[in-house]
């Protein structure tokens, strides 16, 4: 499942970017922004974690062993360092994503309409949803526990 979804959420990003990469081309005036380069540059680092994602899915599966197993590796745990480096700059992309594209179309910048910005939108609003539902039960689960050491 974790490869299958892998590779929807490169398709996804990979769209993403070639539609970055058209307004570039095309000198989309109204769409020149700061978060314009900002979604540019993130998706090409995102693109690589993805892939290794994928790949490290793939070796587990065909190799049918545990990702504890990867837990020794030294490779593996600055990967790991990484990738918790680089989610805060997710959770970053994820607001700018959509605070840009809002942006767009309520300026109604006709080079910017796509198939492609619709897609990457909807899917950095299920992005933004899913990070809150697991942060609001992060904070029960914390609330949970204070609770219950207080008794």
């Amino acid at each position: 499942m974790a490869i299958f979804l892998g590779i929807i959420v490169l398709i996804i990003n990979v769209t993403a970017l070639m539609w970055i990469n058209k307004l570039d081309t095309m000198n989309c005036v109204c769409s020149e922004s700061y978060m314009r380069t900002y979604i540019k540059y993130f998706l090409y680092f995102n693109i690589v974690i993805i892939s290794i994602d994928i790949l490290l899915n793939i070796y587990i599966y065909f190799n049918n062993i545990s990702i504890l197993e990867f837990d020794n590796n030294v490779l593996y745990k600055i990967y790991k360092a990484i990738r918790g480096i680089f989610f805060i700059f997710s959770l970053i992309n994820v607001v700018i994503v959509i605070i840009f594209i809002n942006k767009l179309k309520e300026i109604n910048c006709e080079c910017s309409e796509d198939i492609r910005r619709e897609i990457y939108w909807v899917y950095n609003i299920v992005q933004a949803c899913y990070i809150s539902i697991v942060l609001l039960f992060a904070i029960i689960a914390l609330i949970t526990v204070l609770a219950n050491r207080r008794q």
